[in-house]
């Protein structure tokens, strides 16, 4: 895979593409990092932090909008999350810029026919475990997710999750992470779901 420079923003957030988080920016490097982009289609990376330890994985994001600015110069911004990648390098500051970089390789999300099948298969468990969040039978009106990322957006992962799923680089091999992650908890609900009614039968 080729490697990419790209300008970086160390968070402990991770943000899948098709997802959408708000930011508040304050920090003099950062404010430079978003003024330089916030008028173009640009992506900067999101290498995961967690407690000043830099994780080897991180996802990729463009600015929606700038949305507020506090009258100390603070920005309210969106993004959205458009790839995932594997962080070779993270280095203090990108050439010329207060902002750090990040050497990446982006993983791809294929969209071949193989691909399709699989999350087609997968469909209908992914149907059953939102009716069995919902709580009831009734049939939900959700159309086959474009990817691995669109279907895992739907099950609100914590970050945990969203860690495993992120260092996976083929789309194939997401996916049957996906089904897997799908089916356990399936049968997590459906015990939970017995025992209430065992308990309610006491």
């Amino acid at each position: 895979m080729t490697t990419t420079l790209l300008p970086a923003f160390p968070l402990d957030i991770v943000v899948l593409p098709g997802e959408d988080q708000y930011l508040h920016i304050f920090e003099q490097r950062y404010l430079q990092l978003i003024n330089e982009l916030k008028d173009t289609e640009a992506e900067f990376a999101i290498p995961y932090t967690e407690k000043d330890k830099v994780h080897p994985y991180g996802v990729l994001v463009k600015i929606d909008s700038v949305f507020g600015e506090s009258p100390e110069g603070t920005l309210y911004i969106s993004v959205s999350g458009t790839g995932t990648f594997k962080l070779k390098n993270l280095l203090d500051k990108y050439p010329g810029k207060l902002y750090p970089a990040a050497e990446i390789e982006v993983f791809p999300i294929e969209t071949t026919a193989e691909n399709k099948l699989m999350i087609s298969e997968l469909h209908p468990k992914l149907i059953e475990l939102l009716s069995l969040f919902k709580g009831d039978d009734s049939k939900l009106a959700v159309p086959v997710p474009e990817n691995s990322f669109a279907a895992a957006g739907l099950l609100r992962f914590q970050v945990e999750k969203k860690l495993e799923l992120i260092s996976i680089p083929e789309e194939k091999d997401r996916l049957r992470w996906l089904a897997n992650e799908i089916i356990l908890q399936i049968r997590i609900c459906e015990t939970e779901y017995d025992l209430q009614g065992q308990f309610s039968l006491n």
